[in-house]
């Protein structure tokens, strides 16, 4: 048999040889890497102009290890609490912490300190009267820090959110159960209508009716004032924004966005994240109307922006630092965050933008280490590819035959 007909041989022209066959799957391969870098860089270009964060406390400089919330009672006014260092001295770490800024968080004085207390929550009243959910009990003062108090019957090893309706209402989660207080905080009472073992986060009211809170069990809602509840989510839920008595946000366990329109259902998780990194975790959400909201967190980017109601998410802040906690918002462009080691940052053009994050985009995994995410229409051009260009192949080799038996 001549060596000219056997199969394999490229000489031939009816078959395709292994050299042939690997050049074609290495371009497959290329051209597929090529698309997924394309296509990702476009999706996730940065839009000018772009949010500035100003670094008012920067890593360590106050000896704090970590603050766990902030809140500003108008741009000028603001609270923040966490744990650190009081002093130089062994005696004088491991401190509860609460401070005060007068003029938008330049600078910040110690209102409270006590070591060993394990603070939760901060709620900014008015003025003058501030409340803090700590394992010791519930902390306040009603003359702008000049003197504090623990509410008797309030402490716990499970402490959780305080939050006030009015100067005279209030709830407070407390030993997994509920307290409720209707004289400006002079005596809590067992809330009996709840009926869920539960750490709440986060409490917010909407009027005399409407009560959203979430915890590590999910998301709850009473539309009678605290009389009856019921559970809409059962998934472990950071955050919540609440914006009346229909439109909420939430923040799940990994980067889980989810939104109510109807004050009942919630849509399903959406991610959030950098193109190249899947370890990101935020702790804390907020919107300001229905367009507006941001996130906070670990990872890259430490602040997550949407201007059209999480439709599209764009990174803000995407270096250091990189661990923030909490923040809060007074308008749509004025806001402030806090996180590990000290660090407190301030933005006046928080509703500008950054890089293009992706939501719900197609994960992989690397080397079992890290997870690289790709927007989904990498997946839809690279499905394309995949049909295209074999098909392409295929009408080359057809073509390529067809002139050769003419030739013959």
């Amino acid at each position: 048999m001549d060596n000219s007909q056997k199969p394999g041989n490229e000489k031939d022209g009816r078959v395709i040889s292994t050299f042939g066959v690997m050049v074609r799957v290495f371009i497959l391969a290329l051209a597929l890497v090529i698309s997924s870098i394309a296509v990702t860089s476009y999706e996730t270009r940065t839009v000018e102009p772009q949010t500035k964060w100003e670094v008012l406390v920067d890593s360590f400089e106050m000896e704090i290890d970590y603050w766990v919330d902030i809140s500003f009672f108008n741009a000028t006014e603001g609270w923040i609490v966490g744990k650190g260092d009081v002093g130089s001295e062994y005696e004088d770490q491991y401190h509860g912490i609460v401070m005060h800024t007068s003029n938008g968080g330049v600078d910040w004085e110690i209102m409270y300190s006590e070591k060993d207390l394990v603070i939760w929550q901060l709620e900014v009243v008015d003025q003058n009267t501030i409340w803090v959910s700590t394992r010791q009990g519930l902390l306040h003062t009603k003359d702008k820090g000049v003197h504090w108090d623990y509410s008797t019957g309030t402490a716990s090893a499970s402490p959780g959110a305080v939050r006030f309706r009015d100067n005279s209402y209030g709830l407070a989660s407390i030993g997994k159960g509920l307290k409720y207080t209707n004289d400006t905080g002079d005596s809590w009472h067992e809330l009996d209508t709840w009926n869920y073992e539960e750490s709440l986060y986060q409490i917010y009211f909407v009027d005399d009716d409407i009560i959203w809170s979430c915890g590590y069990s999910g998301i709850f809602r009473s539309s009678d004032g605290g009389i009856s509840w019921t559970r809409q989510k059962d998934t472990k839920t950071n955050a919540m924004s609440v914006l009346n008595e229909t439109e909420a946000w939430a923040l799940s366990l990994d980067l889980g966005v989810t939104h109510s329109t109807d004050g009942m259902t919630w849509s399903q998780d959406s991610i959030v994240s950098e193109w190249s990194y899947g370890i990101d975790h935020y702790t804390d959400m907020e919107f300001i109307d229905q367009n507006n909201g941001w996130l906070v967190g670990s990872g890259d980017p430490t602040v997550a922006y949407t201007p059209d109601g999480g439709a599209n998410w764009y990174s803000q802040m995407a270096s250091t630092p990189r661990s923030l906690r909490a923040m809060d918002f007074i308008n749509e462009t004025h806001g402030w965050a806090a996180g590990w080691n000290g660090v407190i940052v301030k933005t006046e053009n928080g509703n500008k933008f950054g890089s293009r994050l992706i939501v719900d985009g197609d994960a992989f995994r690397v080397m079992g280490i890290s997870t690289i995410r790709l927007p989904k229409s990498v997946g839809l051009m690279n499905t394309i590819l995949i049909v295209v260009l074999p098909v392409l192949f295929l009408i080359e080799r057809v073509s390529f035959v067809i002139k050769r038996n003419r030739k013959a």
